[in-house]
């Protein structure tokens, strides 16, 4: 199997205190067999990934929200950047 790793977020700094579990992980893998090699998160359109996330990210508390509250959610509940968040991650949804 090919698998590539890195310790670094998106922006570049080490994630830390998760840093030294990753390459460990990646060495346990090369161990193993594995092709295990360090890469550089290379996204292209890298704002339209974060977008996707942070609605992803919004739809998930809009749900858990209508779970706790035993009731639909609706955008008056919540601030209009949050309410268009939850409708764009239901757009990529469908």
């Amino acid at each position: 199997m090919r698998i590539a790793f890195t310790d670094k977020s998106p922006y570049g700094d080490t994630l830390d205190p998760n840093a030294a579990a990753v390459r460990e992980v990646a060495s346990l893998l090369a161990g193993l067999g594995h092709h295990v090699e360090e890469r550089a998160l290379c996204w292209r359109g890298s704002g339209a990934v974060m977008s996707t996330f942070v609605s992803a990210n919004t739809a998930l508390n809009v749900r858990l929200a209508e779970q706790r509250l035993g009731r639909t959610m609706t955008d008056s509940d919540f601030e209009i950047l949050n309410a268009c968040n939850a409708h764009n991650a239901q757009r990529h949804r469908d």
